[in-house]
C-alpha cells in the first residue's frame, strides 16, 4: 500500500489547488481554506502576512486580500502529497515544489512560490527562492561582496551558498551560471 496523504489521519493539514482554489486535507476531508477551525486558519494567514515579499508582490496585482491569500498558499503549498504543510504538532510550515505549469510566465515566479525547476544537462534541478536571488545576483555581473550585501547575507554565508549552487547546477563558472540563468528564464 502506498503513503497517505498528509491531513487524511495525522491530524495535520495538506494544501493543494484544485481548479485554481486552495483548499485543504484536514481530519479527512476536502475543504476550503476559509472553513479551516479559526486557529488554524489564523495561522496561514498569520503566515502569509509575515512573509513581506509575498504580501508586497501580491499588492500590485489588484487582487482582493483573500485572492492574494490563496494566491500565496497554491504557489507556496499548492501540491497534494505525503507531507503535511502544516504540522500541528510542531507547529511548523513546510513549503513545497509545485509545477504548476505557468513557470516563465507566472508574475509570481520565484516570489511566492517556495522552490523552483532549472533545467541542467543532467535534468532538472530544485532551487530555492534564496539560491534563486544568489543566482541572479551572481549572474548580473555582481561580485560577491556585492551579492552577499544584495542578498543580505554574510561573505561566508554567500560562499557557502555559491558552492553548493554551482555543485548542484553542475557548472564551474560565471558565465556557465550566467548562460543557465538566462537559459531559464531568470535574467534577461
Amino acid at each position: 500500500m502506498g503513503k497517505i496523504p498528509a491531513g487524511l489521519f495525522d491530524g495535520n493539514v495538506e494544501i493543494f489547488e484544485h481548479e485554481g482554489k486552495a483548499f485543504a486535507l484536514f481530519n479527512g476531508n476536502k475543504i476550503p481554506i476559509h472553513r479551516l477551525p479559526n486557529h488554524i486558519y489564523s495561522k496561514l494567514f498569520d503566515y502569509f502576512l509575515s512573509d513581506k515579499d509575498a504580501f508586497k508582490a501580491t499588492d500590485n496585482k489588484c487582487m482582493s486580500l483573500s485572492d492574494r491569500f490563496n494566491q500565496f498558499l497554491i504557489c507556496r503549498f499548492g501540491s497534494l502529497d505525503h507531507n503535511p504543510d502544516l504540522d500541528l504538532s510542531q507547529e511548523n510550515f513546510t513549503p513545497e515544489f509545485y509545477d504548476c505549469g505557468k513557470r516563465g510566465n507566472c508574475p509570481f515566479e520565484f516570489v511566492l512560490c517556495d522552490k523552483v525547476t532549472i533545467k541542467t544537462e543532467s535534468g532538472d534541478m530544485h532551487v530555492t527562492r534564496k539560491e534563486v536571488q544568489i543566482i541572479r545576483l551572481i549572474a548580473s555581473g555582481n561580485t560577491d561582496v556585492q551579492t552577499a550585501d544584495r542578498a543580505g547575507i554574510a561573505l561566508n554565508t554567500l560562499l557557502t551558498h555559491k558552492k553548493n549552487i554551482y555543485s548542484k547546477l553542475g557548472v564551474q563558472s560565471q558565465a556557465q551560471l550566467t548562460l543557465l540563468a538566462v537559459h531559464n528564464n531568470l535574467i534577461q
